[in-house]
């Protein structure tokens, strides 16, 4: 084929595309203009008597009885915008399970192309809506269970297909027959919801009793399909309150730990994986609080606690934060601190494991507060005979096994003025300052303090007091035993003053072999 006729071909085959298209446009944009001109002119002006014909099809839609009482219309640009009087939301028995004064809506052009009644916008005023929930768990909103066979998704499905709805100034009555609990009722409550598809936000405010808390605010972005299948949706939920008292919460809400006192503000953030808490981060600022975290254990009292903690779970565990986390109690007022403490419960084939990071550490406080949380026995009776004390920086410990004695362990960190009880082996001391770095298998440790004692019950009768101390010191382990390398020790008291180094190899049987090579700048012979 001659190239010329090659283009002419091309170019009579865009011209009919073109036209095809042009014909197109013109047809659709006279078939728009006929359907909104039949709205706008025959439709609208008898619009209340196709009432029933409107409430027929919503009633379809959300599979749920709906009468409208009256019905009016109007023309805004090409919306149509309607408002519906009387509304009356009829549950599974017959009754009229919620009554609506007025809606206002703005039906959506989508209606003619999925033959469904669908709305831009549906706004309600001063509406009361009780919500309950039944001793078998199920929740209902004005009679309409919510994820049941009853519900099937209709009418609260519908709802989610919607573009936005608002509601205004409405009042919402809580029941909650499963805990038994007295009616929550909340006021002057501001919802907005927005739906696009699978994805859900929303918007409240709402004020409890005075006497409670202030004004909720609490916000959602959530995807999910139906209401039906709750337990495969995800999303993120935030809620702030400037001002709550916890324990007048707990009749309604099932706190993770008993709360019999505390007030105060928070802020939190929350993300649901299907249809589950999967963490949650709180900004918290408590004072005079009271609280019990286990049945076993006793109660806790602090004065103030403020600073941000999380708590996430894990597939096989748990994981506990805290950003700046201050507490004050009558005896004690820590400094704030950051913490990150993760476990693992482990199974069959895998052993537990571990790990603790934080910035600082007070430790007399934490033993002190030990009895009120929930530690394993074997834990709480090692902190009992080691008794540690002292402040600890940027310590970094990971561990894998059960405690006393796990299989493999890390630790890293600084310390100051550190102390322990002399167990077994292990010597005792106090004051101690230094750095350390650790495994199971091995590890260094710094010393550079002032004012320490030191006990070694199995080598000296009486403990040593030392104004000043330096050392370098390296371990290894062999099975059950150790060997101990110690380099460029100085120290110095009133009797004595000196450097030494050497070796000590400990056996489990007997007080171990030491070898050590020593200079003595200063001594009384007397205190030998």
């Amino acid at each position: 084929m001659p190239l010329f006729s090659i283009f002419q071909w091309l170019h009579l085959s865009s011209l009919w595309v073109y036209r095809a298209v042009t014909w197109a446009v013109l047809i659709c944009g006279f078939v728009s203009a006929l359907v909104v001109g039949g709205v706008r002119f025959w439709l609208l002006p008898d619009i209340e008597s196709y009432r029933e014909v409107i409430a027929r099809e919503i009633s379809l839609a959300a599979r749920q009885r709906i009468a409208i009482g009256w019905l009016e219309g109007r023309w805004s640009g090409f919306n149509l915008q309607l408002t519906l009087g009387d509304v009356a939301v009829f549950d599974q028995a017959g009754q009229p399970a919620l009554k609506l004064q007025r809606v206002n809506s703005t039906l959506s052009w989508w209606s003619l192309i999925l033959w469904e009644p669908r709305f831009h916008s549906i706004e309600i005023e001063q509406p009361d809506l009780n919500i309950k929930r039944d001793k078998r768990g199920v929740v209902s909103v004005a009679g309409i269970e919510l994820g049941s066979n009853t519900d099937s998704g209709g009418l609260s499905d519908w709802l989610l297909r919607q573009d936005a709805i608002v509601i205004r100034d409405a009042a919402i009555v809580w029941r909650d027959e499963l805990r038994e609990a007295p009616e929550l009722a909340l006021r002057r409550v501001s919802l907005r919801l927005e739906n696009d598809g699978r994805r859900h936000s929303f918007g409240l405010r709402a004020s409890p009793p005075e006497n409670m808390a202030s004004p909720l605010d609490l916000r959602g972005d959530f995807t999910g399909r139906t209401v039906t299948a709750l337990a495969q949706w995800n999303g993120r939920l935030f809620a702030q309150l400037d001002y709550t008292d916890i324990a007048a919460w707990r009749t309604w809400v099932q706190f993770p730990a008993s709360f019999p006192r505390g007030v105060g503000a928070v802020r939190a953030w929350a993300d649901l994986k299907n249809g589950e808490l999967a963490n949650i981060i709180a900004d918290v600022r408590l004072s005079q609080a009271r609280t019990r975290l286990g049945q076993d254990l006793s109660v806790l009292e602090f004065d103030a606690l403020q600073g941000r903690v999380g708590w996430k779970q894990l597939s096989d565990g748990f994981e506990v934060s805290s950003s700046r986390l201050g507490v004050t109690t009558r005896a004690y007022a820590m400094q704030p601190m950051d913490l990150l403490l993760r476990y693992r419960h482990g199974g069959e084939r895998k052993p537990p494991d571990g790990e603790l990071r934080a910035n600082v550490l007070e430790l007399a406080p934490l033993m002190a507060l030990a009895d009120h949380f929930p530690l394993e026995p074997e834990l709480r009776k090692e902190l009992d005979r080691y008794a540690p004390r002292g402040k600890v920086h940027d310590v970094v410990v990971k561990w894998t096994g059960s405690w006393p004695r796990p299989a493999q362990y890390s630790v890293k960190g600084r310390f100051v003025d550190l102390g322990l009880k002399a167990v077994g082996r292990i010597p005792g001391f106090a004051g101690v300052s230094g750095e350390i770095d650790g495994t199971e298998r091995g590890g260094t440790l710094h010393l550079s303090t002032q004012k320490v004692a030191v006990d070694l019950p199995r080598v000296f009768r009486d403990k040593l007091a030392f104004d000043a101390l330096t050392a370098q010191l390296a371990w290894q382990r062999n099975g059950e035993q150790y060997d101990l390398k110690l380099d460029s020790i100085s120290f110095s008291n009133p009797d004595f003053a000196g450097s030494v180094f050497g070796t000590y190899h400990a056996v489990p049987d007997g007080p171990g072999v030491i070898d050590l090579t020593g200079n003595v700048t200063r001594a009384e012979a007397r205190s030998v």
